[in-house]
């Protein structure tokens, strides 16, 4: 049976955001990693490189009002998980430009990538979703990068989401239309993590339980409780009546 939970009973890790203990960050001592995530960072800085600017967004999935300033170890977590992202990104473009050893897990995401692109619209967003449900074990999981995620090869709900991020920014979806949404699954009284993506005017759901596309509408059973993109995080505000 697939391993969903936030939490892990048998161990208590450092950095636990509330509402989701369990929740921790990868082992920081891959020195080669960390070596060239500096180098990176330094690039980053001095080209200037910065996330995109959105004008015209779409609201969040699920249609509900969110607010952003609010204090939370899951903005910290975010920031830092956004800050590997755009790294791990720009290591993936290294290895296809160089012949580097240990790109193991950017090959895994360029195999992704590049058969998800002989597709458009909706079937390449599909695909992008079965390929990640396929080639990441359920297991109990860590905040990690998706080249850390792909390089294990299992994790939890939010791991096979983080994976789905990286791979659908890599195919050219745009960060305004991308969403990771935390939700409380109420069918299964967990707490659990999809991607959101905005496409043909609605928000279609990946989700590691289906290798179907839902519409946000349709998942009733899932109470939207932070949206995390680009831009930061924000927690939705739930709407009179609900539970």
């Amino acid at each position: 049976m697939a391993y969903f939970a936030w939490m892990h009973p048998a161990k208590t890790y450092p950095r636990t955001a509330p509402r989701f203990p369990g929740i921790r960050w990868a082992s920081p001592d891959k020195t080669a990693r960390l070596s060239i995530s500096l180098v990176l960072a330094a690039l980053m800085t001095l080209l200037g490189i910065t996330a995109a600017v959105a004008s015209n967004l779409p609201g969040n999935p699920f249609s509900e009002e969110t607010v952003t300033e609010f204090p939370d170890p899951l903005v910290e977590s975010w920031h830092r998980l956004r800050e590997q992202i755009q790294l791990d990104d720009l290591i993936v473009s290294y290895c296809i430009e160089n012949a580097m050893e240990d790109c193991t897990a950017a090959e895994k995401l360029m195999s992704v990538v590049e058969d998800a692109r002989q597709y458009q619209g909706r079937a390449m967003i599909a695909h992008v979703n079965r390929s990640i449900n396929m080639m990441i074990r359920p297991s109990a999981g860590s905040w990690m990068s998706a080249l850390d995620i792909l390089e294990l090869g299992s994790g939890d709900c939010k791991d096979y989401a983080i994976a789905k991020y990286a791979a659908l920014l890599r195919s050219g979806i745009s960060p305004d239309q991308l969403r990771l949404v935390i939700v409380h699954n109420s069918r299964r009284k967990e707490n659990h993590m999809v991607v959101g993506v905005f496409d043909d005017g609605q928000w279609l759901l990946l989700d590691n339980l289906t290798m179907t596309l839902v519409r946000d509408t349709d998942r009733t059973d899932y109470v939207p409780m932070f949206v995390l993109d680009h831009t930061g995080v924000g927690r939705y505000i739930p709407s009179i009546g609900s539970n």
